[in-house]
């Protein structure tokens, strides 16, 4: 299935947290397939704060939409095989069509899965005129760092649930 048509299967209503990732994995995972670490560990983490099971992956990814979350990357092709000068060279070629993408999607908080497009993401923002919404940022959950995703993104599902932001069902 091809990735962005999976993707936008998944566009909820009214985006309220944008997920944003690095790109597409070259491997041909995809968060929207069910078959990533990312998706992996971020239905853990949503499990973990909302005290939840899901009977599937498809069962978390529907809920994930119906309560307004819904993932985007920086970059729309894959660049986890590229150097990193090369990478950082397409965070920044990839700023201001993201941008676009942040005005029409306008969401409440931002939760940038990746330390290194943190700082992309916020150009992106301020480009947008977007300086007002929330932004944080976690690790990628892989190389050591998958608890410390679960455990930070549970966090903030919790702290963003309890001020009202959402409401997770």
């Amino acid at each position: 299935m091809d990735i962005e048509k999976c993707r936008l299967s998944y566009y909820p209503d009214k985006v309220k947290v944008l997920f944003v990732g690095e790109s597409p994995p070259k491997s041909g995972t995809f968060f929207y397939f069910g078959d990533s670490n990312l998706f992996s560990y971020t239905m853990e983490a949503f499990c973990k704060a909302f005290q939840i099971e899901y009977s599937d992956a498809f069962a978390f990814l529907n809920a994930f939409k119906a309560n307004g979350f819904y993932l985007e990357d920086l970059c729309q092709t894959p660049v986890n095989n590229m150097d990193n000068p090369t990478r950082r060279k397409m965070h920044k070629d990839s700023i201001a069509k993201f941008s676009n993408r942040l005005s029409q999607i306008s969401p409440k908080i931002i939760i940038s899965v990746m330390k290194s497009i943190k700082k992309p993401v916020d150009k992106s923002l301020l480009l947008a005129s977007m300086t007002n919404v929330q932004h944080f940022s976690l690790p990628f959950p892989a190389m050591s760092h998958q608890h410390k995703y679960v455990m930070e993104l549970s966090q903030i599902l919790v702290e963003i649930n309890d001020k009202k932001i959402i409401n997770y069902l």
